[in-house]
């Protein structure tokens, strides 16, 4: 029963590391092809930020939670 509540522990740590890295490179990769004459490219430092907590939505940590689950299921517990 240990080795279940761990794993259920660190598949959801990895599913938050994961989701934010992902969005914070896609922010950094939108950011980066933005206009550069646009009036918003100086309020870059300021926006960035708060683009990249936009972008984390609840969807995301839900789709790759059912991915680590699976993953789980399927590779991982049977050889408990």
């Amino acid at each position: 029963m240990g080795e279940g509540i761990k794993h259920t522990i660190y598949t959801f740590a990895a599913s938050i590391i994961i989701v934010n890295l992902v969005s914070l490179f896609l922010n950094m990769k939108k950011e980066k092809y933005k206009n550069i004459n646009s009036t918003y490219e100086t309020n870059h430092n300021k926006n960035s930020v708060t683009n990249h907590r936009k972008t984390l939505s609840l969807s995301w940590h839900l789709w790759l939670m059912m991915y680590f689950w699976l993953y789980r299921s399927v590779y991982i517990l049977p050889y408990y």
